[in-house]
Order: C-alpha cells, then structure tokens, then sequence
C-alpha cells in the first residue's frame, strides 16, 4: 500500500512519462510501473530525457509550414472579412465545448486517485496499464474519426463520441474489479472525438480573420471551464467516498450528456433552414 505522498509522487511521474502523444503514453504507461519499481528516480530520469529529446526535435528538426498559407491568407481582399457571424451558432458550439469540459476533466483527475484506493487498490504496474489505455482511447478516436468522418458526418460524430465517453463514465462508476475498468476504457474508445469535432465544426462558422478573436475567447472560456471542473469534482469525489466512491462518474456522464443538447439544437435548426 502506498501512502499519500507516494500515490501523489506516482501520479505525477506517470502523468509525465505519458506525455500528450497517444502512441508515445501506450508505450510510456506500459513501461512506467516497471520503471516505477525499479526505483522512482529512474522513471523521472527517464521521463526528463525523453522531454528533453522531444524539445530538442521539436526545436531544431521540425519546419514550420504556416509561411506558405500567411502567404495565401494575405492575398486575399479585404473586403471579404468580417462581415457576418452565425453568432448563435458560435456560441452553442462554445457552450458544448464548455459543458463536455466541465463534465471530462475533472473526472478524469479524480479517476487517477480512484483506482490508487480500494476497491481497486492499484500498484504501479497496474497504474501503468491504466495510463496505456487511457492512452489508447486518444488513438482509437483519432482512427474513429479518420474512418467514421465520411460517413457520419460532424454532428454524428460528435454525438457517438458523447455517447462513448458518458456511457463509458457510467460503467467506471461500478468498476470495482479492474476488468470493469478496462471494459469502461474500451467503451471510451471515442471519448476523444467531441473536441476536435465541435472546434472543426466552430471553424466552419467562421470568416478566417475572425479566428484569432474567436479562438483566443475559446480558449479562455476552456481554461475556465477546467479550472471549475477540477475544483469541482476534487470537491465532492472526498464527500462521496463514505457512502459511494463512484458518485463522481455518474455525475461526470450526467453533466456531460448535457452537451449533446446545444448540438441536436443547431441540427434541428440546420434541418429547419435546410442547411444540414
């Protein structure tokens, strides 16, 4: 049994041999709880250098392809810009984005110390094998949308994704086995796709100069949102573990399921205005 101090020092170290590439935190989560055991500085150590490397690739190795379109973007007529905005469609979209946010991301925090605590009681193995699959769901989504795009279409798309990701929520919320677990991550295999969707679908709606304004408003309004989000599930999941410690996910699916509204709305208006 690991103390406070080691689940959180373990968490930390995972969180960072993941990284934010899919392919590369499959690799990373399997690997970690092996490093882990071997001594928590070797895992860090390891985690420091391939940071390090990744810098120094992105730095020295990678060209920048944006001259050709500033280029492109430039020859176009001024009188072309900013003139119309489907206002209302901008916002439901930010609306979803914000609501889906609050719902995933402070759950998925929580869920790191879920399964560091009885029923599951994870060790660092195990907690390895749980970051590899949240891993995955990153790559099953993007190979979602790669294979699904053409045929369903970006309001489908994104409704599949929130439906894989609040459902998948709902069965962690019993996961007290680690196959349950597993079952819920394969569930979640298109928890991804909702984000990336709903922001091509928000480009769709807008003038290429208004990106930078409209993006920037977006991105703070998402910084917010998982700030609030962190809070607030970081608050109730201590309230809950008394009576029952899966409260949290069924709240996260919840409040998530909220965030198909806004986009069923804009596709009964599109179909009313024969737009869809």
């Amino acid at each position: 049994m690991f103390n406070f101090r080691n689940r959180t020092y373990l968490l930390t170290i995972l969180h960072m041999a993941g990284g934010n590439n899919p392919s590369n935190g499959v690799v990373g989560g399997l690997l970690s709880g092996f490093l882990y055991q071997i001594g928590p500085s070797v895992l860090l150590v390891t985690a420091i250098v391939v940071s390090v490397l990744a810098l120094l690739y992105s730095v020295f190795l990678l060209s920048d392809s944006r001259c050709s379109d500033t280029e492109s973007e430039s020859l176009l007529p001024q009188s072309e810009s900013v003139n119309k905005m489907d206002r209302v469609s901008v916002g439901m979209l930010m609306v979803a984005m914000m609501v889906f946010i609050v719902g995933m991301v402070g759950a998925e925090n929580v869920l790191q110390l879920y399964v560091l605590k009885p029923p599951l009681s994870w060790d660092s193995v195990w907690a390895g094998y749980g970051r590899a699959a949240t891993s995955a769901m990153y790559l099953s989504s993007f190979l979602g949308v790669l294979t699904l795009f053409s045929v369903m279409g970006d309001t489908a798309l994104t409704l599949l994704g929130i439906v894989s990701n609040c459902t998948g929520m709902a069965i962690m919320a019993f996961a007290i086995e680690s196959w349950v677990y597993f079952l819920a991550r394969a569930i979640m295999m298109f928890a991804c796709v909702p984000m990336p969707t709903l922001r091509a679908m928000l480009s769709k709606n807008l003038h290429p100069q208004q990106y930078g304004r409209v993006f920037g408003l977006l991105q703070l309004v998402l910084a917010v949102s998982d700030l609030l989000s962190n809070v607030f599930f970081t608050t109730i999941y201590p309230l809950t573990l008394g009576w029952y410690s899966g409260f949290c996910f069924l709240l996260s699916g919840a409040i998530s399921y909220i965030s198909a509204i806004p986009i069923l709305y804009l596709s009964g208006r599109g179909l009313r205005h024969g737009t869809i």
